[in-house]
């Protein structure tokens, strides 16, 4: 079941990137969905990248404990 875990967590780091722009782009209304999914500052980019890589590393560091 441990193998799992970590395609799991790209599917769910993915999810959340698009969960995160439908909410930059609907909920506060800065320009469409295709803007929000691949934004072009980097203070975004840095952000999203971050949060995805974090649960990455965790669910990867679970695989080997």
């Amino acid at each position: 079941m441990e193998r799992r875990l970590l395609p799991v967590g790209i599917v769910l780091a993915a999810l959340l990137w698009v969960a995160q722009s439908m909410l930059e782009a609907y909920a506060f209304g800065r320009g469409g969905l295709l803007g929000a999914l691949f934004p072009s500052r980097a203070e975004e980019l840095l952000s999203r990248g971050l949060v995805a890589a974090a649960l990455i590393a965790f669910l990867a560091y679970l695989l080997c404990v």
